[in-house]
């Protein structure tokens, strides 16, 4: 039990890493992923979404690998998050 907690601290900081670090200057570089007066979440999912869609358009193995990181701690966030409420309202 102690892994979900543990799994939620570092995806909430290995995200924004990933992001920062990888996503972001990659749509930089190729100029996508810009979204005026969006707040923080929808500018990480789009330039997730352009970085995707430009690696698989160049064959940018390296930057897919990311992307499929990313993907994958998102999906894993979301399933902590979904079983902390369901493990509060169950077990309460």
């Amino acid at each position: 039990m102690i892994l979900l907690p543990l799994f939620f601290v570092s995806a909430v900081l290995v995200l924004p890493a990933i992001w920062l670090c990888a996503i972001r200057p990659y749509c930089v570089k190729h100029r996508q992923g810009f979204t005026p007066g969006a707040n923080i979440a929808v500018t990480i999912w789009v330039d997730w979404q352009q970085a995707r869609e430009l690696a698989h358009e160049r064959g940018d193995s390296r930057m897919l690998f990311w992307c499929r990181v990313f993907l994958v701690l998102q999906i894993g966030l979301a399933a902590c998050l979904l079983l902390a409420i369901l493990g509060s309202s169950l077990w309460g």
